[in-house]
């Protein structure tokens, strides 16, 4: 693994300095500046090549794929709020601790004034729709039913005393506490807790920045972050776009879409920006609720008096069509003018060789854990972060500096 090689590299570039230092103090004066000037080079390197604390894996896609299910059913704990219809609406990052816990951390007064002089001059611009949706919603939530057509009673909110009390000049931070992780019922209070500020019934969500929730849960003691995400297709724009930033600083992207709909166009862009910026490799395909099509497909074959298909046969046909929606996606980039030769190459193998992965939460939660693909997407995942842009750039460098300062060294 890449983590193993640049542990190595650290050890080795830290015996050198420390040999360098030794050296120093016994050689002559007008020796010293030389070798002091590659401990310094040797010690910069170092710092460069300090791992992260986190590795950052965000969960992506349209709302409504199952995003919070499938980090739930990948972290084998119920970690993200799961609801029948409000859909995810502030970043939420899973981090392990022995004591679990959350932090909300809220806009800052600036932040919150410079939005609401926007919402005043600009309404429809996209950062004044957070004060644009405080202020919309009574009148957004006296509109939502219940699954029997019913509207959903709720108490009216005072959007200017609301900012009042939850907005102050350097960002509030909210702590939440566990009382009782080991029952189902404390840790059932601790995500009610949570979701008053990540739930679209809930005002709060507007105000925050992020949340980070703190869980004593073993693929997060690897130095892994899960992060849920807002829908890439949010009617909330604002909530898009923090997607969108987010993934600037990832180093894995686990992208879902539904089994059985049509790879939509927010699916294309999608991947087309990843591929442009060259990120596409850092990406895996995971097709949700696989369950679904695989039982639509034996009922079809019921209706038509056919023998009932296995799995292996719906999960050929599903990614056969996906690769043919690929393929669609790539001979509309190819025919761009501006595409340059090496890009369109690229282009190329990094769609042929874009890794798609079938799931299914149910099937997980009920014991089947081979079709689920669960395990076979947390394999995946740490076989990306093994190959992370991020570490291949800190081995090579340090690899550059130590073997310069060596080669230096004997030229000296």
């Amino acid at each position: 693994m890449i983590t193993t090689k640049l542990f190595e590299l650290r050890d080795d570039a830290e015996r050198l300095r420390l040999d360098l230092l030794a050296l120093k103090d016994r050689e002559q004066a007008n020796y010293q500046p030389t070798l002091q000037e590659e401990i310094d080079a040797i010690s910069e390197a170092l710092m460069k090549s300090c791992v992260p604390e986190y590795f950052k894996v965000a969960v992506v896609g349209q709302f409504k794929t199952g995003k919070s299910s499938f980090v739930n059913r990948l972290a084998e704990e119920r970690l993200a709020g799961v609801e029948t219809n409000p859909e995810t609406a502030a970043i939420t990052l899973f981090r392990f601790g022995e004591e679990p816990r959350a932090v909300v951390r809220l806009l800052t007064a600036a932040e919150w004034n410079r939005m609401t002089e926007l919402y005043e001059e600009a309404p429809q611009h996209p950062d004044a729709y957070r004060v644009a949706g405080l202020h919309g919603f009574n009148e957004d939530i006296a509109k939502r039913k219940n699954s029997l057509g019913e509207l959903i009673p709720f108490d009216r909110i005072d959007p200017e005393a609301l900012a009042a009390e939850w907005i102050v000049e350097e960002g509030r931070e909210y702590a939440i506490a566990c009382e009782n992780w080991a029952t189902k019922e404390g840790k059932l209070a601790f995500r009610k807790q949570i979701q008053k500020f990540t739930s679209t019934r809930e005002p709060l969500h507007y105000f925050v920045k992020e949340i980070v929730v703190y869980a004593p849960v073993p693929i997060l003691k690897d130095h892994v972050e899960l992060i849920d995400t807002p829908g890439l297709n949010d009617t909330q724009l604002y909530r898009g776009q923090l997607t969108e930033d987010l993934l600037r600083e990832v180093d894995a992207i686990l992208f879902l879409t539904q089994s059985g709909a049509s790879f939509s166009q927010f699916d294309k862009e999608f991947l087309v920006r990843q591929l442009r910026k060259k990120r596409l490799r850092h990406v895996r395909l995971v097709v949700t609720q696989v369950d679904t099509t695989y039982e639509k497909a034996k009922l079809d074959a019921a209706e038509d008096d056919e023998d009932p298909p296995t799995f292996g046969d719906v999960k050929a046909k599903e990614e056969s069509r996906l690769r043919s929606e690929i393929r669609r996606t790539l001979d509309e980039l190819l025919q761009d003018n501006q595409l340059s030769e090496e890009d369109g190459y690229y282009y190329i193998e990094q769609l042929d060789s874009l890794k798609v992965h079938f799931t299914s939460a149910k099937w997980y939660a009920e014991g089947d854990r081979e079709r689920s693909g669960i395990e076979e997407v947390r394999n995946a995942l740490f076989e990306v972060l093994s190959e992370n842009y991020r570490l291949t750039q800190m081995v090579e460098g340090l690899e550059q500096s130590v073997n310069h300062a060596r080669r230096r060294l004997r030229d000296f």
